[in-house]
């Protein structure tokens, strides 16, 4: 006969437009986890809002002729932005949830700066979140009556 432990491991089935792609695993026990959970949604927040005005900046400038020296600086900053952004929420899930979290998230192609903050974002408050404040909520009420 086997002895079951249950440590309060969470599973996240994702699917990505309507695709099963994956499942996040995380433990809301984990007290690493949840500091490192605030520490890097803040950070993200910071950060996203940051791409967000670079990427103002540079819808701001010339579009000129398709095929042109301005059109083509143009989107090669705007593609080059979308990448970092997307490389960078990659490695902030991975970080969290283990390698290839990132990709069960937001897939393997960036997308533009906004959508792929927007996925992430959501995915925390929405995925992570309400797991680690159900947890918080039925560790405090032990303590407070």
């Amino acid at each position: 006969m086997a002895f079951k432990i249950s440590t309060g491991l969470v599973n996240i089935p994702i699917e990505r437009d309507d695709v099963p792609v994956g499942t996040i695993s995380f433990n809301p026990n984990n007290v690493a986890l949840r500091e490192a959970f605030v520490s890097a949604y803040q950070e993200a927040i910071e950060i996203q809002q940051k791409w967000t005005e670079k990427a103002a900046e540079l819808d701001a400038m010339p579009d000129g002729e398709f095929g042109s020296e301005e059109a083509t600086a143009k989107l090669t900053a705007i593609s080059k932005l979308d990448n970092e952004a997307f490389e960078y929420f990659k490695n902030l899930l991975d970080g969290l949830f283990g390698k290839g979290s990132g990709t069960i998230v937001l897939g393997d192609s960036p997308l533009e700066i906004d959508a792929t903050g927007s996925v992430f974002l959501q995915f925390m408050r929405n995925g992570i979140q309400p797991h680690l404040d159900k947890y918080v909520k039925e560790k405090s009420a032990k303590y407070v009556k």
